[in-house]
């Protein structure tokens, strides 16, 4: 597989991965972990956002350069 920039297209699978990734966080900070609320269409439109693979959650690794959460 290709490392390629993410696309308008991946940002659902996008937020779907970051959504369950930090979930779990949130109890145990009491409140919602920063990269959950970036903004990642700005990111996938400024060319921060790589992604590995499809985007779908079961096979999508997502490599972020350069964002500040």
């Amino acid at each position: 597989m290709d490392i390629r920039p993410a696309t308008p297209a991946d940002l659902p699978a996008v937020q779907q991965i970051v959504e369950t990734s930090y979930a779990d966080y949130i109890p145990l900070i009491g409140r919602r972990p920063a990269p959950m609320d970036a903004n990642y269409a700005a990111a996938i439109e400024a060319g921060q956002l790589y992604a590995l693979g499809h985007p779908t959650v079961d096979g999508f690794d997502l490599i972020f350069m350069e964002m500040a959460f």
